[in-house]
């Protein structure tokens, strides 16, 4: 098991790298199970609804959780994970057949994410962002 260790800016490359460290076997995994934090939705824009979904269920093991919308109206979104999404985090697809045509590598939404330590409105006043 590989485990990030630092992330390194080459100013030549312009790149970044991940630099790794490989854990012994007598490493305790068991900090992964005591993290609160975690990942809650990744929001995507898809062009194919159907054949999206086809992908993440038989080659990435996911799970249909649920559909929203209306194919025919042109707005649909479907919601697909592993595991209950209570624990897990989950992908939403959207195909709004009413906007442009989805570009490669911009039809990125949104994500968010939980951490229990984290005090968003502390965090906003200090940033001075009000």
């Amino acid at each position: 098991m590989f485990v990030q260790r630092e992330r390194v800016w080459l100013e030549k490359q312009k790149k970044s790298y991940c630099v790794y460290t490989r854990m012994s076997g007598s490493a305790d995994p068991s900090w992964a199970q005591q993290d609160k934090r975690r990942v809650l939705v990744i929001d995507i824009r898809v062009q194919n609804i159907e054949h999206t979904q086809q992908f993440y269920e038989q080659h990435l093991g996911m799970r249909l959780w649920r559909r929203l919308g209306d194919l025919q109206q042109g707005q649909f979104t479907s919601v697909c994970g592993y595991g209950p999404e209570q624990s897990n985090a989950s992908l939403h697809f959207h195909n709004d057949e009413q906007r442009s045509p989805v570009q490669l590598g911009k039809a990125f939404g949104h994500f968010s994410c939980s951490h229990p330590g984290l005090r968003i409105a502390k965090l906003i006043e200090d940033m001075q962002l009000t």
